[in-house]
């Protein structure tokens, strides 16, 4: 259609340029035509001295532009370029060979990029068209035609410049499709089709270890049979059969050991209507599950293969509401958990020591654990009361004597602590005892001896336990002002005094086996001591030494 277009037309236009009487031999020239007489010229012939035309312009759409360019060669069709678009850029080229297409290229009106291009036979039938499908810039699929008859065809869907997708064709039918999923290399899925177009059976490699795991079968393009060979042993694992385009049945083997341990029975609408299962592998079925109209309504459970469904849960539109235990197989259940309309926990109610009342309660909000209750003495009262965060531990409370007050708590994840226990022994409301653990270990101890709400003493162990440091009040000054460290044997080895409460010590002492070895004394609050004692294994005084000048060095020295 091209050929027959721009022929007639460049002969037409030859013919009336020769008209005008332009000698046969002159110099090249052009040849100007305003073809359907508005005013404009839109159509241009370039021709050499002989009347042979060389290029010819057209415009198309009578907008002033020229938007299609024939080039010749010995007066047949070499080139043609068009403006499809008519933005001023030629977005469509074709190269002609003894007035027969051989190639066609297009740009994408969004990119400017070549987004097609067709290589034609001497037949100017197709022999291959590469196609970008993405926008991408790259020509991600190329389709192969013999005798103008598509035979295969290749993909790149993941535009690394590499097919992953590859199709072979019968007669322009397509025979089989592969297809490398993940793009590395390898062809997980072969799909073989019928002369209708329709599957006959696919082949896929769903664990990506090389060989084919699953197979399907269709009949009249209708998925008949599904087999999954897990483990790749010649022996299905999973086989489900189906009717109508739906699930009828299917046998599991879950252990893969070559027997069958599941059996899942569907509807005529291809929903589950009872699932049986050995989930023990012992040859029994330990586990029933019921639907109704594909809704899950009940699961009975014989968790420790006696034969007995100890544990029933049921459900109500298709969430479970309640799930009971029946461990001693009485008819009364220990243990009751009932769930939201969501199927979140709402509460569990439990008879710990199977006496036949119940004495630990568990609520939760949203699902996850917020408070647990127990009756830790037997007396029908709550005696331990445990609270959670986002289903972690925050606080726990217990009435140790069963008096009715909590007088111990423990506080979890207060950073940088783990835990921290007080002791409201007095139930004032003032702890006499705080107790700090990093990761179950006693860090630092406080003590309030005389209960009267301020800390009188406090102890701080390493990760191994050990006592390192401890703080003391000492004298009639505020807060804590004496601390001692100590050894690897828990032995005091320094010890610190505030005197005079400003927050920095104003005296040293040095230990060695119990016995005091040196002291040094800060006299004018700069913090640096100016006077030094040194004392022999019998802690008698045998020399002082004094900074007159507060220059951090002894100027006199006094030998006892």
């Amino acid at each position: 259609m091209i050929m027959k277009y721009v022929s007639c037309l460049a002969l037409a236009l030859v013919l009336s340029g020769l008209m005008v009487g332009q000698p046969a031999r002159a110099a090249q020239k052009t040849i100007e035509r305003d073809s359907n007489g508005d005013g404009r010229i839109d159509q241009i012939a370039h021709v050499d001295g002989g009347g042979k035309i060389l290029k010819l312009e057209i415009d198309t759409n009578a907008d002033g532009a020229m938007d299609t360019f024939q080039y010749y060669e010995n007066g047949q069709l070499g080139r043609l370029e068009r403006d499809r678009n008519h933005d001023g850029k030629v977005d469509r080229w074709d190269e002609f060979k003894k007035g027969r297409r051989v190639l066609h290229e297009q740009a994408s009106d969004k990119t400017g990029s070549i987004d097609q291009i067709i290589r034609f036979d001497n037949q100017e039938r197709p022999l291959s068209i590469e196609r970008d499908t993405t926008g991408d810039g790259r020509l991600d699929t190329i389709h192969h035609f013999k005798a103008g008859e598509l035979e295969r065809s290749t993909k790149d869907t993941s535009g690394n410049g590499r097919p992953n997708i590859w199709e072979t064709y019968r007669s322009g039918r397509l025979e089989q499709r592969r297809v490398d999923r993940d793009d590395d290399g390898r062809v997980e899925t072969v799909i073989d089709f019928e002369a209708g177009g329709q599957p006959r059976e696919s082949r896929h490699d769903t664990d990506k270890n090389g060989g084919f795991d699953t197979v399907r079968l269709y009949r009249g393009g209708e998925l008949v049979e599904q087999k999954k060979d897990l483990d790749q042993d010649g022996r299905p694992e999973v086989v489900t059969r189906f009717r109508g385009g739906q699930p009828h049945q299917q046998e599991k083997d879950e252990n893969r050991d070559g027997r069958t341990d599941t059996w899942v029975y569907f509807d005529a609408k291809g929903r589950p209507e009872r699932v049986e299962e050995d989930s023990r592998y012992k040859g029994r079925v330990d586990r029933v599950r019921r639907y109704r109209g594909g809704e899950l309504t009940e699961v009975a459970n014989d968790s420790d293969g006696d034969g007995f469904m100890e544990t029933t849960t049921l459900y109500k539109n298709g969430a479970a509401w309640l799930q009971t235990q029946d461990n001693d197989r009485n008819g009364k259940p220990e243990v009751k958990l009932y769930l939201t309309s969501s199927g979140a926990r709402d509460r569990v109610e439990s008879d710990s020591d199977g006496n036949g009342a119940i004495d630990t309660w568990e609520y939760y909000r949203n699902g996850a654990l917020a408070r647990m209750e127990k009756d830790v003495n037997g007396k029908g009262a709550v005696g331990l009361k445990v609270f959670f965060e986002q289903g972690k531990k925050r606080k726990l409370v217990k009435d140790e004597d069963g008096d009715g007050r909590f007088e111990m708590t423990q506080v979890f994840d207060q950073a940088p602590w783990s835990m921290v226990m007080s002791l409201d022994v007095d139930g004032d409301g003032q702890p006499e005892g705080r107790f700090f653990h990093r990761d179950d270990v006693l860090e630092v101890k406080e003590i309030d001896e005389n209960r009267d709400g301020v800390i009188d003493f406090r102890e701080h162990y390493d990760p191994k336990g050990k006592l390192v440091k401890s703080e003391e009040r000492h004298g009639d000054v505020e807060g804590l002002n004496l601390t001692w460290h100590y050894n690897d044997r828990e032995e005091g080895v320094r010890a610190e005094e505030d005197r005079d409460g400003d927050g920095r010590p104003d005296i040293w002492y040095w230990y060695e086996q119990g016995r005091v070895k040196q002291v040094a004394e800060d006299t004018n609050a700069d913090g640096e001591p100016d006077v030094w004692e040194e004392y022999d294994p019998s802690e008698a005084l045998v020399k002082r030494s004094k900074d007159m000048n507060f220059d951090g060095r002894p100027d006199v020295d006094q030998v006892f």
